[in-house]
């Protein structure tokens, strides 16, 4: 339906605004603010069927999660410097 899509258009567009890597915010903001914000939408969508809409969106947002740890690998990394 036209509401259903909406509504996922809108989680796609906070998950996006969330994952972008020139936040500043750190990673690990950004798992806590993505985890809450994808159990919340879980929590509140759960009578609908939306398991095969969260399987799409996984691979696309492990990628993005990938590319936001890429970017600040460093934070990451163990200091070889010791």
């Amino acid at each position: 339906s036209v509401e259903t899509r909406k509504r996922k258009d809108k989680y796609v567009r906070e998950l996006k605004s969330i994952t972008k890597r020139n936040n500043g915010k750190g990673f690990l903001w950004l798992k806590q603010r993505f985890t809450d914000y994808v159990h919340g939408w879980i929590e509140y969508y759960y009578m609908e069927d939306m398991k095969s809409f969260l399987q799409e969106t996984k691979q696309w947002y492990h990628r993005r999660l990938r590319s936001y740890i890429w970017k600040f690998g460093n934070e990451f990394a163990p200091d070889s410097r010791t």
